[in-house]
């Protein structure tokens, strides 16, 4: 931008334009503002050919959805300073509650910028989103029913995984595999009948994902044996179920596979279930201050209860508490 428009604006505006303002130009803007649009493919974005990708798919409060990705795209990123990032872009979901985001480097690896979030949000270091619940990671994704695919997928969630996890190094890992799908609600109708007992059902494909991630354990290292322990689980393998449109316009499941190891400390075992650590229970515990004297009674010979009742004193009981 011309240095003398810009003399020009702020003797109009009767303020000093930004410092940056000549370093901000246009198309710099234009090109971050375009790298940090929707993907509109859906889930089907994160299906390559080698079914190796970087992914994160969040819950979150429904209706913050845009907030969610602002902010799980600023944690993903390691950026203190609150600014914004486009390094992760958001892909449309037809669904609410949740929030999908890409790496825009296909070399990123999504389980440990995750884990990593987690780490900096529970020693201080990271402010915690107020939106953002849970993030489960996405290192491998395949349409549901192409098997090639699944195994390439599952290879290189272990592949990843045994990089930053000494526990999934071991000669015996133990195993768990935690499920979670997230249906379309873009109007198309889900055969109840079918909802748990097709391919993408929870027992089908928990079984299925297992034992793929079994044999490329075996596949990385013959002496490994893997078994699964779903108490005290080594290793966590996050199956996510993406009810999507596929790019031959039929309606599909996109598999979103990831990662964490026991020593990373970013999943939690629950009564309930295996769910990554949830953000809200890293946030500070805000301290309820206590309730001041008013002023009306400062003034008088008033006792304040803990209840919050008054009781003034007389002459006899002045000092007598």
């Amino acid at each position: 931008m011309d240095a003398s428009l810009v003399e020009a604006a702020s003797a109009q505006m009767r303020r000093r334009a930004p410092a940056r303002a000549l370093e901000d130009a246009p198309e710099s803007k234009r090109a971050r503002d375009a790298s940090a649009r929707l993907e509109y493919a859906g889930a089907c974005a994160l299906v390559t050919e080698t079914n190796e990708t970087a992914a994160c798919l969040a819950t979150c409060v429904m209706g913050r959805e845009r907030a969610c990705a602002r902010d799980l795209a600023r944690a993903l990123s390691g950026r203190e300073d609150g600014g914004e990032d486009a390094s992760w872009r958001p892909v449309k979901l037809a669904a609410r509650g949740a929030t999908l985001l890409r790496a825009r480097d296909a070399d990123a690896d999504a389980s440990g910028a995750c884990a990593a979030a987690t780490r900096a949000a529970r020693d201080g270091r990271a402010e915690v989103s107020n939106v953002v619940e849970k993030a489960y990671p996405i290192d491998g994704a395949y349409v549901l029913g192409d098997v090639d695919g699944m195994k390439r997928a599952c290879a290189a969630v272990v592949r990843a995984v045994r990089r930053r996890s000494a526990d999934a190094r071991a000669t015996r890992v133990a195993l768990a595999v935690a499920y979670r799908r997230l249906e379309n609600v873009g109007g198309e109708r889900v055969d109840e009948r079918t909802r748990e007992d097709g391919e993408h059902s929870r027992r089908a494909l928990t079984t299925s994902v297992a034992t793929a991630v079994a044999r490329a354990f075996e596949a990385e290292d013959a002496s490994c044996e893997v078994f699964v322990d779903l108490k005290r689980p080594a290793v966590v393998v996050f199956a996510s179920a993406l009810r999507a449109r596929l790019r031959d316009g039929s309606i599909g499941y996109v598999i979103g596979v990831g990662a964490f190891g026991r020593d990373e400390d970013a999943f939690e075992v629950k009564s309930s279930g295996i769910f990554p650590v949830s953000a809200r229970s890293l946030a500070p515990k805000k301290k309820t201050p206590k309730t001041p004297t008013p002023k009306r009674l400062a003034k008088k010979d008033v006792v304040v209860r803990d209840d919050g009742a008054t009781r003034e004193l007389d002459d006899a009981t002045a000092g007598v508490i």
